[in-house]
């Protein structure tokens, strides 16, 4: 179908200062028609360049929040390929399956760090910061089986109460005195037990705390390995066995 005109043609370009043709150019000499065709084409590339530029600044200056985005999926389906821990070089963290995080380094966090569940620590727990007990305070114990930190239980809601034993028939409540030197403490002499002497002694053995190992999932369970005493327990039941000893020797001598 051949081109229609109707003498409004390069208004547009002409408005916007460009230069537009006005019929009585020399179409055949040095000005010939092909430079007009080749200056329109460039006009073209210039408008389409002009175009682009505008679009860049706009989508540059966009700046939307998460939440103001709308059309977005509630989640991500998962890839075929996932991740369960983050490493650099030989330090990681990741899952360990079981409902449980896992690294073998240090973790500093710089405030409060808040868990639903178990923490495991393989290693020490510094706390240089925490709070002084100025306004009131809970007694709290390293739990001698695995190594928990925990309030005291004392209430009797948490408690089945069983018979009153009798102190004087319970046995021996008195260990081996002993005294020694810590192997990577200062060298001070201390007095003491050994958690050895007790699991050696049918009376003393339930006040011996024994040592627990991670399994193969990384949980903490018992070992038979003498770790320490369980010298709460091993102290109320030796001043209730004296106790009664000074109210028989009281009795005898009234």
């Amino acid at each position: 179908m051949p081109e229609s005109y109707n003498g409004d043609e390069g208004n547009e370009a002409l408005g916007a200062g460009l230069d537009v043709m006005d019929g009585g150019e020399n179409w055949a000499g040095v000005n010939g028609g092909w430079r007009a065709i080749n200056k329109t084409r460039d006009y073209i590339v210039w408008a389409l360049n002009q175009a682009k530029a505008y679009a860049d600044g706009l989508i540059g200056s966009i700046s939307l929040s998460w939440a103001n985005i709308t059309g977005k999926p509630a989640t991500f389906p998962p890839s075929a390929h996932t991740h369960t821990r983050v490493e650099s070089g030989i330090n990681w963290f990741g899952w360990l399956g079981g409902g449980v995080f896992g690294t073998g380094d240090s973790v500093s966090v710089g405030a409060d760090l808040g868990v639903d569940e178990d923490v495991f620590v393989g290693g020490h727990v510094f706390v240089p910061n925490s709070t002084a007990a100025v306004s009131g305070y809970t007694v709290a114990y390293i739990n001698g089986p695995d190594g928990r930190l925990s309030r005291g239980a004392s209430t009797l809601r948490y408690k089945n109460p069983l018979p009153d034993p009798d102190p004087a028939a319970v046995g021996n409540l008195f260990p081996i005195f002993r005294e020694f030197t810590m192997k990577d403490g200062d060298g001070k002499p201390l007095f003491g037990y050994f958690a050895e002497d007790l699991a050696a002694d049918p009376d003393l053995r339930r006040f011996v705390v024994y040592a627990y190992a991670p399994d193969d999932e990384g949980r903490m369970v018992p070992t038979d390995l003498p770790e320490s005493i369980d010298f709460i327990q091993l102290l109320l039941a030796q001043c209730a066995q004296l106790n009664a000893r000074v109210k028989q020797l009281e009795e005898a001598q009234s």
